[in-house]
């Protein structure tokens, strides 16, 4: 485990995860993922999982561009 020189909070460095240099815990993820696939609004999740709105957007930034970047089949025609 790390810590934060700003902020002092622990975190744990998991290289080639979604959650790789994250300050939120894995049940905020959880929620931010299941409202990112329900439609909720950035303002509601922050609401929710008690963070600024500014980190849900690079949260869910960072999983909408690692949903993009997985490999794929591909088909041929």
């Amino acid at each position: 485990m790390l810590r934060c020189k700003e902020c002092g909070k622990r975190f744990v460095v998991d290289r080639g995860q979604l959650t790789f240099y994250s300050h939120q815990d894995q049940s905020k993820w959880n929620e931010l993922i299941m409202d990112t696939l329900n439609g909720v609004s950035l303002k509601e999740t922050a609401a929710k999982i008690n963070v600024n709105e500014r980190n849900v957007f690079n949260m869910r930034h960072r999983l909408l561009v690692s949903l993009g970047t997985e490999e794929r089949p591909i088909h041929s025609r």
